[in-house]
């Protein structure tokens, strides 16, 4: 089970926690951190969540 700690256009820094994934019976529990610093623009709202899927988009800053 996914659950989310964070909304849309919040800021973010690297390794922040924001949201967690569990087990039904809450015997795991994985923490989902920031990959990079800047804003969410997308968050994944399904309870349900596989190995592979796009839990957050993160908007960085592009290189000039």
């Amino acid at each position: 089970m996914f659950k989310a700690s964070i909304q849309i256009n919040e800021k973010v820094k690297k390794g922040q926690i924001i949201g967690n994934i569990t087990d039904p019976y809450g015997k795991f529990n994985h923490f989902v951190k920031a990959s990079y610093e800047g804003y969410i623009i997308n968050v994944n709202e399904s309870p349900i969540v596989y190995q592979g899927d796009a839990l957050f988009h993160i908007s960085t800053k592009l290189s000039d």
